[in-house]
């Protein structure tokens, strides 16, 4: 049996197209010709390499040995057959009493002919007997050796070429296409020549005509399995396919949604339209994008105020494939679910505080501003004295305009300030109409009737004229008076519009990236006491001019 050995297997693309290329190799074979007195004999082994071509756009899939193309695919299949002589042997006798004087010869000569019939071996060792042929002297000579290759054939499926040379078809993929066992390249008969260099001692066998030839029959055959499958019309669909995130939509019918689209299948894809059995849903962007495979792309849509509470129905994204597949435009569908439905809105809604024996009491109000209701609502709390979270639960249901109040206590000394954070759903789990108005900050005084401002803090651009403001309460009530123990009037300007106090920012180039207004106000013949902190991001023009410089 014959034993074949893989050399190279190579999925590539090339400038003519998709090529698959893979070399194999006999076992070793020995020849020997003449016999008595001359001869010549050596070891050999076939290869061949198998390239088969096929038009890229054809190639729908690769998986192993598995390829799967478009219906009437044609396959162009070449063979390059390669032989290989080694450890090359010669003898010749002549009656001559003096032997011929030759080159240094060497025993590791070899060569090969890929094709073609002529394999050249030059300075092997060979063997020349001379004199008398009852006292013959034997010596080590250099020999200079033609191996031709006088019989050869090529199969490729049914069809066989009777040459050593490059055999190539063409194959039509009409149904599955199996190449094991299926290509074979296989040596018949042998001849050869050598000749002493430097003399004109020669012996040859079977060079011109098939008398004296080395009869054999060294075969190779392609024994893998790589397999073409035409694609039916149904997997041709599948060539494309899409991913859409999220899944599912829910929405309180006034907000702009993003579809992120994975192209999962292996053909480049555009998106051509979306329809809707809602009223009022459009996209914003994003439609007519080509997609490669592999990337995604993104689809925003808009959904309007017509999308009634408890509405459910559904989107549909067209897409198809950007270049014809096998011929033809796919074209599919994905539908997405999508529920209408109210969603509550959570917020830190103010606090009101009192003071006694040490201990800050502090009522934290949470209120739903939302259309829809919530339940499983968590509230975390911490201060900065022990700056420890604690997490408080609703044990029910919280409708739209509904508050719940929270009881909080503080340890402190009087005079001693106290920043108090407030964070509702800190782990996104109830679905909001607006996820960005979940957290607040109080900043209180221990020891003194405390202001309510919410909020009790801004984040303004380091600009001219960007203005910070707030609404101030004096117990839940109209502050009478309100004044600002230290304000910076070289660069802040304070207007108050009461209840709205509001903070302009004059000279950019001289404020700070933070400021912290202690606030006093009347109401009642009573003080109150709160602070007010403006975050300032960004930089002057000054500063840019600073930079640069």
């Amino acid at each position: 049996m014959t034993r074949s050995i893989l050399v190279a297997w190579l999925f590539v693309i090339v400038s003519i197209g998709f090529q698959i290329q893979e070399t194999v190799e006999s076992q070793s074979y020995s020849f020997a010709l003449g016999g008595s007195p001359d001869n010549f004999t050596g070891d050999y082994k076939l290869s061949m390499t198998v390239r088969i071509n096929i038009p890229p756009q054809n190639v729908l899939s690769v998986d192993q040995d598995t390829i799967r193309v478009c219906p009437n695919t044609m396959l162009e299949i070449t063979v390059v057959p390669t032989i290989q002589v080694m450890n090359p042997r010669g003898r010749i006798v002549s009656n001559i009493n003096n032997p011929p004087s030759t080159p240094t010869c060497s025993n590791s000569v070899s060569g090969s002919i890929s094709n073609g019939n002529d394999i050249l071996l030059n300075g092997f060792c060979g063997e020349f007997r001379y004199g008398p042929a009852n006292m013959p002297q034997t010596t080590t000579v250099a020999m200079d050796g033609t191996v031709r290759i006088r019989s050869a054939n090529i199969r490729i499926f049914d069809q066989t070429h009777n040459s050593n040379s490059v055999f190539a078809r063409t194959i039509s993929v009409n149904s599955e296409l199996n190449l094991n066992n299926q290509i074979a390249y296989s040596v018949t008969q042998i001849g050869g020549r050598i000749t002493i260099i430097s003399t004109n001692y020669t012996a040859a066998w079977c060079m011109n005509s098939n008398i004296s030839c080395y009869n054999t029959n060294s075969n190779l055959v392609f024994n893998r399995n790589v397999r073409f499958i035409p694609l039916s019309q149904s997997e041709i669909n599948n060539v494309i396919n899409i991913n859409v995130n999220p899944s599912s939509i829910n929405t309180n019918g006034s907000q702009d949604i993003e579809l992120v689209i994975t192209n999962l299948g292996n053909r480049e894809i555009t998106i051509t339209s979306l329809s809707s059995n809602l009223p009022g849903v459009s996209v914003t962007s994003g439609l007519n994008q080509n997609i490669q495979s592999g990337q995604s792309g993104r689809l925003n849509v808009r959904f309007s105020n017509s999308c009634q509470s408890q509405m459910e129905g559904q989107i549909t994204i067209q897409y198809r494939s950007s270049e014809p597949v096998c011929g033809q435009t796919v074209q599919k569908s994905m539908n997405i679910p999508v529920r209408c439905s109210a969603l509550p809105d959570l917020v830190p809604s103010g606090q009101n505080n009192s003071y006694s024996s040490g201990t800050l009491g502090v009522t934290l109000n949470v209120s739903n501003i939302g259309s829809g209701s919530a339940s499983n609502i968590r509230v975390d709390v911490r201060n900065n004295k022990t700056n420890t979270w604690q997490s408080f639960n609703y044990p029910g249901t919280l409708g739209p305009n509904q508050i719940w109040s929270i009881p909080y206590s503080v340890q402190c000394s009087p005079g001693e300030r106290v920043r108090i954070e407030v964070s509702v759903d800190p782990q996104n789990s109830i679905v909001e109409s607006n996820e960005n108005n979940n957290n607040q900050i109080y900043d209180l005084m221990c020891g003194a009737n405390m202001c309510e401002l919410n909020p009790s803090s801004a984040s303004i651009q380091k600009v001219q004229g960007a203005t910070a403001q707030t609404e101030i309460r004096c117990g839940g009530s109209s502050c009478s008076s309100v004044s600002i123990t230290n304000l910076p009037s070289n660069y802040l300007l304070f207007q108050n519009s009461n209840p709205i106090l509001t903070f302009v920012l004059q000279n950019p180039n001289a404020a700070p990236n933070q400021i912290n207004l202690d606030i006093t106000a009347t109401a009642n013949n009573n003080q109150y006491e709160c602070r007010f902190r403006i975050d300032i991001s960004g930089s002057s023009s000054m500063d840019d001019c600073r930079k640069r410089i």
